[in-house]
């Protein structure tokens, strides 16, 4: 089961949980769940919120970098955000950029407390555009920058096999 069959109520939501590996689960997102992204699920993405929370240390939203309907909701039900910015494409400072402004939104439409735990500079290679976006982060969100991740082999092998780069290659 997906996510889709959770709002749709064709299922409930411990069925779409999945078991990824020892103490990491997902619930899957489909191509139908596109149908949704227009519609107000914000009470049923609360509901859910609330219905497994108790059960788990951290929840993570993996939220797409396009904007369309909904795609911010989940922001409204977390407390904290860490913003992948794709250092070899120039344009994802623009996202940053809209990302912070969508931050400020949420604070202020809900009375929120987000809160940005850190920007991860990633994809860093020895191109020129690595380099100059890299600086471009360390100047203007230095004190928030998370360690960076460099583009690495092994990590696309471990997605393509199903496996963590923990388990793939530690």
């Amino acid at each position: 089961a997906t996510l889709y069959e959770v709002f749709t109520k064709k299922c409930d939501i411990h069925y779409a949980i999945h078991e990824y590996s020892k103490n990491l689960y997902f619930i899957p997102a489909s191509t139908h769940f596109r149908k949704i992204t227009f519609s107000d699920f914000e009470k049923d993405l609360k509901k859910i919120v609330a219905e497994i929370k108790q059960h788990y240390d951290i929840i993570f939203f993996d939220l797409a970098p396009s904007m369309y309907p909904g795609s911010n909701m989940p922001l409204f039900f977390s407390d904290y955000v860490v913003i992948p910015v794709n250092c070899p494409q120039g344009l994802s400072l623009l996202g940053l950029q809209t990302q912070a402004e969508i931050i400020v939104e949420v604070r202020q439409e809900k009375n929120s407390a987000l809160d940005v735990l850190g920007i991860i500079p990633a994809f860093i290679d020895r191109t020129r555009m690595s380099t100059d976006v890299l600086r471009y982060l360390q100047q203007h969100y230095g004190d928030d920058l998370l360690p960076a991740i460099r583009k690495n082999t092994a990590i696309s092998q471990a997605s393509s096999i199903g496996q963590t780069i923990f388990e793939h290659a530690p």
